[in-house]
């Protein structure tokens, strides 16, 4: 898949000269790479292949829609709905007319987030913070704070002389890898050099956030997130559309669905639903005794992450990463500007939006899918682990 994929992106400007070949097959490809990364072996995809959603066809021009995602979510939590979002519809219509793409790289870069985010502006009953920056490395400069900048040998004497385990991130679209935690022990006057011959030109150096006793009740060792969807909607208000709890699995530093943990509904109310997802499987388990019933200071993220949403105006849906620490502050991990995972929130708690949703904003999908706009299309490079983006494909859909 991954090379018919990059032959696609190849050759597109000179293979689809037809607007609609261009749809069509773009859109297949998204969706037959996503039914093949997130869709549990044991879930027969063939017998849903021919088998076309009218409700579907009836928003989307008469396109023809596998019913796959209806039945995959239906089989998982038992919520029978049409109006589940498809992969396809989602990546290649509706997050392009939410999120302006070409934006992306600077409001996604991990070492700008203090700087685009003004938290001060918040209300000031309202407490959310970003991690504690070490140091950080942004086109191979290194700063302290992330505002002022240092000297390489400064920022090495700020890493050793912060006593404390840290995390290393990479800036640009991690999903998790390149994530490591160093223990204080590990770290002396040769670590930085050996970070930037890992990491090259851009990452950042945190704190090790103690989280939250009811947060670590998921699983003690990874810091435990929450995915937070915030949403600009069709009657011009910002809204939270979904929550979900994602904890990592025994072990492991990052709490990615992907790595061994899962994921839980949070209602809207902060209560924590007890059936536990996990990615690739449509087997459920039960969430142990003592683990937490509530999130802390959720009333407080929500409100939060609203109104920080709002300073992001051109994006429309954003997903929010936030944990909590030991005194009960939030804190902003990460955001997610572009296309936040579907999978989760829609496994966990049904079709992303409400069907008056989606019958006011699908109109409005279609008379922008006849503008010129980028796309950018996500890749797993098969050589090496990560990811890359192709973001140089302008064309109209």
């Amino acid at each position: 898949m991954y090379k018919e994929v990059l032959h696609f992106l190849k050759n597109s400007r000179h293979a689809y000269r037809n607007r609609q070949d261009i749809f069509h097959n773009g859109l297949a490809d998204m969706a037959e790479w996503h039914y093949k990364h997130s869709i549990a072996s044991d879930f027969d995809i063939d017998s849903f292949r021919h088998d076309y959603s009218k409700y579907w066809a009836q928003l989307s021009n008469g396109l023809k829609i596998p019913r796959i995602e209806q039945e995959y979510f239906y089989k998982i939590n038992g919520i029978k709905s049409e109006a589940y979002l498809p992969y396809g519809i989602y990546y290649y219509l509706v997050n392009p007319y939410l999120n302006r793409w070409p934006f992306r790289r600077a409001y996604e870069d991990k070492n700008m987030f203090h700087v685009l985010l003004r938290l001060q502006l918040l209300d000031e009953t309202v407490k959310i913070r970003f991690p504690r920056m070490v140091t950080n490395c942004i086109n191979g400069k290194f700063f302290i704070g992330g505002n002022e900048q240092c000297s390489f040998s400064e920022a090495a004497g700020l890493l050793v002389d912060f006593h404390e385990d840290v995390i290393v991130k990479p800036t640009y679209d991690t999903w998790g890898n390149g994530v490591i935690k160093l223990k204080k022990e590990e770290i002396n006057g040769d670590t930085l050099q050996k970070l930037v011959n890992r990491y090259g030109r851009n990452f950042l150096i945190q704190e090790c956030v103690h989280q939250h006793p009811r947060m670590a009740s998921f699983n003690n060792s990874s810091v435990n997130t929450l995915r937070v969807m915030t949403y600009y909607n069709s009657k011009g208000r910002y809204e939270c559309l979904r929550t979900i709890q994602r904890f990592g699995g025994e072990g492991t530093v990052i709490d990615n669905a992907s790595a061994g943990g899962g994921f839980v509904l949070v209602t809207a109310d902060g209560k924590v639903q007890r059936t536990k997802y996990r990615m690739l499987s449509t087997h459920t388990e039960t969430l142990p005794t003592q683990v937490t019933t509530d999130i802390p200071s959720y009333e407080m993220i929500i409100k939060a992450t609203i109104e920080l949403h709002k300073q992001l105006p051109h994006f429309d849906l954003v997903g929010w990463d936030i944990a909590v620490d030991r005194e009960g502050i939030p804190v902003i991990l990460e955001y997610n500007c572009v296309a936040p995972s579907l999978d989760l929130p829609q496994i966990a708690g049904g079709p992303l939006f409400s069907e008056e949703e989606l019958q006011a904003v699908m109109p409005r999908v279609f008379s922008f899918k006849n503008t010129p706009h980028y796309f950018v299309n996500q890749l797993v490079w098969p050589d090496k682990p990560g990811y890359v983006w192709c973001d140089d494909y302008s064309f109209y859909i």
